[in-house]
């Protein structure tokens, strides 16, 4: 009986330390996330959306443009500054944060195109208040021509940036669920999330676990050429022009929404 209550204390002991050590990680990489997130900008708004606050900008005048990022972990309204300063010029831009990304809300839910379909229906009539021309990168690219068909009457031209992308990440099927349900666990999935924004390709958000495990499993999907049904847009282009020079410019999109 003795031994049998060693060995119960020396494996409680070390699941307890396993416990402490994932807690003091998990710490160490919520203290780096504020650090690095800093604070929110002063230009930006919130617009109270029925899932959570919706961070964006406002900027330029004109005819409406709303600026759409990808579906990456990293993405975020930022990584569309440059596109958003140059079509600011002659049009009243619109760049927000997804839910799950940047300073937007980042719930424990299920994400899916749809509730993204959602979120620019409401976003347009709620905060924009008419019809706007929409330019969306990556993944962001499907939910995009989904709202169009859904209901087209808040939508002008559409723009798509790199919009058809073949799902590479996605977790199998039969897997799909207890991957999702081990990332969203607060502790361990918090971790292993944790671990994985190390490489870079994720923030320091715990809380962007929630999106990033729907992605994982296939919750939110990118591909565009399983959908031939949908709008084709009045314009598509691929690549990055601020990464590879003479794909195309920032002009041709403000000359397809002209």
């Amino acid at each position: 009986m003795k031994k049998a209550g060693k060995v119960i204390f020396w494996i409680i002991t070390i699941v307890l330390k396993i416990i402490l050590f994932i807690a003091g990680v998990n710490l160490v990489f919520s203290f780096i996330a504020q650090k690095k997130r800093g604070a929110v900008p002063e230009d930006g708004r919130f617009y109270d959306w029925k899932f959570g606050k919706i961070f964006y900008r406002k900027c330029g005048r004109g005819m409406p443009v709303l600026l759409i990022h990808g579906l990456e972990p990293a993405n975020s309204s930022a990584d569309l500054s440059a596109l958003t300063r140059y079509l600011s010029e002659k049009h009243t831009v619109y760049a927000i944060d997804l839910l799950g990304f940047g300073f937007s809300d980042k719930p424990w839910i299920t994400y899916t195109n749809f509730l993204y379909v959602q979120l620019f229906r409401d976003f347009i009539r709620d905060v924009i208040g008419e019809k706007s021309d929409v330019v969306a990168y990556g993944g962001s690219a499907l939910s995009t021509l989904q709202a169009y068909n859904f209901d087209p009457t808040g939508f002008g031209k559409i723009v798509l940036i790199e919009p058809c992308r073949q799902e590479s990440i996605k977790a199998a099927k039969p897997f799909a669920l207890k991957l999702k349900n081990v990332l969203d666990f607060p502790m361990f999935g918090t971790f292993l999330y944790n671990i994985y924004s190390l490489t870079g390709a994720a923030p320091f958000d715990r809380d962007s676990r929630h999106v990033f495990a729907s992605r994982l499993t296939g919750h939110l999907t990118t591909d565009l050429s399983k959908r031939p049904e949908l709008l084709k847009p009045e314009m598509s282009v691929f690549g990055d022009p601020a990464e590879e020079k003479g794909l195309f410019t920032y002009g041709d999109i403000g000359k397809a929404l002209m």
